[in-house]
């Protein structure tokens, strides 16, 4: 099943022939998926390719931050996009004093480093050898970067949860589904699953949109993937931009 249709088939979840599930993806959706598993007494065989962007950087949810302030409420405020290089947030006296001088840039790179650092307590990465596999990329500046994006553990006891339940992260591949009810990884393991939640994203769908609607308002569309347009050129152009706008994120990790 996909995890878009985790809600129809809390049934067959919860069933108690079910006790091994397979979870393939880092996404959002597999964060949730595992601690609705979890919390269900599942086995649960985590799947998370070693190459491409990594996991999910998770920050934690009505957690203290700096031991005095909710994490949901700094994120909110206009203080905290302030340090947040944002190509339409590129105006005013706090964008002129972090983004475009070098003690500014310095500043907003402490404090996203203060920020990871809380990040990677709260969820004990360093505890566990399967914790481990879930610390985001880059490692140490994983919330300002976010390889594979940035999100809210959805409630406050995840990370007790999954330190706590019977699960394995492997960093691999699936490489093929067999009989048996086993599933064969590229790193040579094979785990046997009862039922599997792919967690591996989804299509957009612009069916609501004909062609003409989709290249007025920038929508993908057909003209918008003409190989006649100079893409590599317009790609140049937009990076420069960027560059000289917002240079902290000039020489990414």
């Amino acid at each position: 099943m996909h995890s878009a249709d985790l809600g129809r088939q809390l049934g067959y979840l919860h069933n108690p022939t079910v006790k091994r599930v397979l979870v393939p993806g880092a996404a959002k959706s597999s964060y949730d998926a595992v601690f609705l598993l979890l919390k269900a007494g599942k086995r649960v065989e985590w799947i998370i390719r070693e190459d491409e962007s990594g996991p999910l950087a998770i920050t934690p949810p009505r957690t203290r931050l700096f031991g005095f302030l909710n994490t949901v409420d700094v994120m909110a405020t206009r203080a905290c996009a302030a340090f947040s290089p944002a190509i339409l947030n590129a105006h005013g006296v706090w964008y002129h004093m972090l983004q475009k001088t070098k003690l500014g840039r310095l500043c907003v790179r402490g404090f996203w480093r203060v920020v990871n650092k809380c990040a990677e307590v709260h969820a004990g990465y360093a505890r566990t050898e399967n914790a481990r596999k879930l610390r985001p990329l880059p490692h140490g500046e994983g919330i300002m970067w976010a390889n594979a994006g940035v999100g809210l553990a959805s409630v406050p006891a995840f990370w007790k949860t999954f330190h706590a339940g019977n699960i394995t992260v492997h960093r691999t591949n699936i490489l093929a589904f067999g009989e048996d009810d086993q599933v064969h990884l590229i790193n040579g393991t094979a785990v046997g699953v009862d039922a599997a939640i792919l967690c591996t994203g989804w299509t957009h769908n612009m069916s609501a949109f004909d062609e003409g609607l989709r290249d007025r308002y920038g929508l993908p569309s057909s003209h918008s993937l003409d190989p006649d347009l100079d893409w590599k050129r317009l790609d140049t152009k937009a990076d420069e931009v960027v560059d000289r706008v917002l240079p902290y994120l000039k020489n990414g990790p």
